[in-house]
């Protein structure tokens, strides 16, 4: 593999005139008049059973209108989704996503605070939150207060995010239907008597027909220190997680002793910035290494490092019994341990000397002991895999990552060690990265990179980007040919990640040794002393 190249420089480029008016033409409307009163549509329950109906009168107090309806009770989750059937599109020719705008009337009543809405526009070939999604309050803008009427609603698609199902929408597909959900984790909302209903009427699917020129992204060039980076990529709320579990299920602490204790230790190279940021070591006992684990399994230890407001940073150890279906350890059997530090880099460990009393250690030396209760004992034998997860704890943190340079678990049936800044590629015998939520989203490169030495540097850039792609090269002389990275890695048969948005704002690809450009251009010569990044519309040939 060559060697690594430093102090590369960067350019960027756009094309195009900006168009200072829009027109917006219909592609697909739905007013629900011609579909029969009653039943209508899908549903899908994950939490609250809801119903849709075909209703009369509908905006204005004329023709017809889709009701959603559902009757939540405090405590329990309300989540659920509901679709309108798929109706042909016209017209749609423009492939950028940004272009696009749903509009439709809505109204809510009596409404009840405490939930929110994710509304997507699905293509044919998308399941349940396909295609992008964007979650809002309800009762808050744009969506309508409670017992105010009907008012109208217009969400452009360039403010979504992606959805669940790993399908991007493709505006130009020959039909859609739009997908309906409600959130509340638990629920405060509702007696179990009354009745919430949303009714949703003249739905269209605008399109721009004179766009502006898309602008060039902003982009950079970091140097990518060796070690695993996570990233709190998913920006649907500020509790999804994003990290990897072990393969191995026997990490149970039960059976330590004071002369042979079972020892977690993780050494984080860099934290997130932002206050509030998580990292959640978890243990469950499911056998399955997913997202959801820890939310559906009946028991779980949880222990917490977190950097707080004021830049101090605390762990603590809290836990659940006999509660499935809840993401809150605090709300049957709870205990904290909390240890405050002046930092997150270093090493933080979790060492158990018997079945019931563990030690927390700060990597500045400080220490806090908790005693779990004896009978949650019997409910953490092996099999019991651990997750490790990072949440944003804000939107502000939506992007950010973790560096993890090393976890040590000793004393336990199965044991793991792994430095990984000495690894080459992520070892799949020891970390499973499916507990991300975006881990199994198609073209999408993930949330954990293994960082090597022969993966040197990362090019971020903002998004939009639509219609732009990254090019390489080894000047800038007008005989300087631009290829794309994997051009130059097809030599060795290596890529640069797929580039992937972490987050709102910002698309992160990281490049091999093997794919920076050569002297004289060709894939496979001698590597070129300097090199050049740009994004260009239309993208390079190969």
């Amino acid at each position: 593999m060559r060697n690594q190249i430093l102090g590369l420089s960067l350019i960027s480029a756009s094309f195009g005139l900006a168009i200072a008016t829009q027109a917006q033409v219909v592609v697909w409307s739905q007013n629900f008049d011609a579909e029969p009163l009653g039943a209508y549509g899908t549903t899908e329950n994950f939490g609250t059973q809801p119903e849709l109906n075909i209703v009369s009168p509908g905006a204005g107090g004329t023709n017809q209108a889709m009701e959603i309806s559902f009757t939540p009770t405090s405590g329990q989750n309300v989540n659920f989704q509901v679709q309108t059937l798929q109706y042909p599109a016209t017209g749609n020719t423009n492939p950028v996503v940004g272009n696009y705008t749903l509009e439709f009337d809505m109204q809510i009543a009596p409404f009840t605070p405490g939930f929110n809405m994710e509304i997507s526009v699905q293509g044919p070939t998308g399941g349940t939150f396909s295609g992008d999604v964007s979650r809002v309050t309800v009762g808050s803008p744009p969506l309508p207060a409670g017992g105010a009427g009907y008012i109208h609603v217009s969400l452009p698609l360039s403010n979504s995010v992606a959805g669940n199902s790993g399908t991007p929408l493709n505006p130009t597909d020959s039909t859609f239907r739009i997908g309906f959900g409600a959130l509340a984790f638990p629920s405060s909302i509702g007696d179990g008597a009354t009745t919430e209903t949303i009714d949703v009427d003249n739905i269209v699917l605008l399109m721009n027909t004179n766009p502006p020129a898309i602008p060039a992204p902003t982009m950079n060039i970091l140097k990518a220190t060796p070690g695993l980076r996570v990233f709190e990529q998913n920006s649907g709320a500020t509790y999804n997680q994003e990290g990897f579990g072990t393969v191995d299920n026997n990490q149970s602490w039960v059976g330590s002793t004071p002369s042979t204790p079972t020892t977690y230790k993780i050494t984080i190279s860099s934290f997130p910035p932002t206050p509030n940021s998580d990292l959640h070591i978890q243990f469950v006992q499911s056998g399955v290494v997913n997202p959801f684990v820890v939310f559906g399994s009946a028991n779980a230890m949880d222990w917490t490092i977190q950097r707080d407001a004021s830049g101090f940073f605390s762990q603590s150890v809290a836990w659940k019994t006999n509660a499935p279906n809840s993401g809150a350890l605090t709300n049957v059997m709870v205990g904290d341990a909390t240890n405050t530090s002046t930092t997150g880099v270093g090493t933080w460990t979790l060492t158990f000397t018997n079945d019931t009393d563990g030690t927390l250690i700060a990597p500045d030396g400080s220490t806090n002991s908790f005693s779990l209760p004896p009978d949650m004992v019997a409910l953490f034998p092996n099999p019991v895999e651990i997750c490790f997860g990072t949440t944003p704890g804000s939107p502000a943190g939506y992007g950010e990552f973790l560096d993890i340079s090393h976890i040590t678990i000793t004393n336990s049936a199965g044991v793991d060690d792994d430095d990984f800044t000495l690894d080459d590629t992520l070892n799949t015998a020891l970390w499973d990265p499916s507990f991300s939520l975006d881990a199994a989203t198609a073209n999408d490169a993930g949330s954990v990179f293994q960082v090597s030495t022969n993966t040197p540097l990362w090019v971020t850039w903002t998004v939009p980007d639509d219609l732009f792609q990254l090019a390489t090269s080894a000047g800038l002389s007008p005989t300087n040919q631009w290829f794309s990275p994997n051009y130059y890695g097809s030599a060795y048969g290596v890529m640069n990640t797929i580039p992937t948005k972490m987050g709102t704002t910002t698309k992160w690809t990281l490049i091999p040794s093997g794919a920076l450009p050569t002297v004289d251009g060709n894939a496979g010569s001698a590597v070129s002393p300097t090199g050049f990044f740009r994004l260009q519309n239309p993208g390079p040939s190969q």
